[in-house]
């Protein structure tokens, strides 16, 4: 084949690709969450924000945080909870610091759980 031709069929294959749409960003079965900011300590409280980015194809059955005095969190071994109702994309929820130890570093992860997945943010770290 000449240069010619191989260039044409070059730009024939690139010119059917197209640049990914917002929503297909995250191509993904399953949820996309991230934690917003540090946990926030104030008054004896700590408060945890996520974010949803991508709900993906499944209901989503339950969500909240796992938190635990390691790195790794897991809502099968430490503490967890439910914050109820998500409003939009972001849901938040303060727990009182009472029974966690001074001058211990703890790990939050925000979750996302559907019939399929089970599925964390990334860790962000507190000190009470």
């Amino acid at each position: 084949m000449t240069r010619i031709n191989i260039a044409i069929i070059i730009i024939l294959i690139f010119s059917t690709v197209s640049c990914s749409k917002d929503e297909d960003a995250y191509p993904c079965d399953y949820p996309f969450i991230i934690m917003n900011v540090d946990p926030v300590l104030k008054d004896g409280s700590v408060t945890f924000s996520a974010t949803i980015l991508q709900d993906g194809k499944e209901e989503i059955v339950t969500y909240g945080f796992a938190w635990r005095d390691n790195k790794w969190p897991s809502i099968h071994t430490d503490h967890y909870l439910y914050p109820g109702k998500v409003d939009g994309d972001t849901f938040t929820h303060t727990i009182s610091t009472a029974g966690m130890l001074s001058d211990k570093t703890y790990s939050v992860k925000a979750y996302i759980a559907t019939s399929t997945y089970e599925v964390y943010s990334n860790p962000l770290t507190y000190r009470k």
